[in-house]
């Protein structure tokens, strides 16, 4: 079916061929149908080795002068297919790995606004600290001249 479609639109591929015996052409038109067939499968599952042996298949039948320029658009094409396939996979990869690393980076950004505010907060509490020996030094002066530095109610101021 493959080889009765291949000279029905692209005609006698062998016309050409250097080799004059049946049984290699019929060899050779055997390997340009597999290829075809392979190429046709749409099969995304070919691989590097695989994809190797196709081309060399390919320029073997080109060295052997059979016509195959036809063939040769169909393994760019399915190559381009390849390609396209790959990028997009690496894409979502790509994309995936980003919002992961969004996620991450959300978290860590929640976690030192956490620890910064944390901090501010110790500061104020040193600060109000800092505030206390000043406090001190001044009754000490008040009571050095004999004056009271107390009119009224204590209060007390939590630290």
């Amino acid at each position: 079916m493959v080889l009765a479609a291949t000279f029905e639109k692209d005609g006698d591929i062998i016309t050409n061929c250097l080799h004059k015996s049946a049984s290699v052409k019929a060899l050779l038109l055997e390997v340009v149908c597999s290829i075809f067939q392979r190429l046709l499968s749409g099969s995304s599952a070919v691989d590097i080795s695989e994809m190797k042996d196709i081309e060399n298949g390919v320029s073997d039948a080109e060295a052997a002068n059979l016509e195959v320029s036809w063939l040769q658009d169909h393994l760019a094409r399915f190559l381009l297919v390849e390609k396209t396939g790959q990028w997009s996979s690496l894409l979502k990869e790509v994309k995936a790995n980003t919002l992961l690393v969004s996620k991450a980076a959300t978290h860590d950004l929640k976690q030192r606004q956490v620890e910064l505010l944390a901090a501010q907060e110790r500061a104020e509490k040193a600060q109000r600290c800092m505030e206390v020996p000043k406090l001190v030094t001044i009754l000490y002066l008040f009571v050095a001249c004999g004056q009271s530095p107390l009119k009224g109610e204590v209060q007390w101021v939590d630290l």
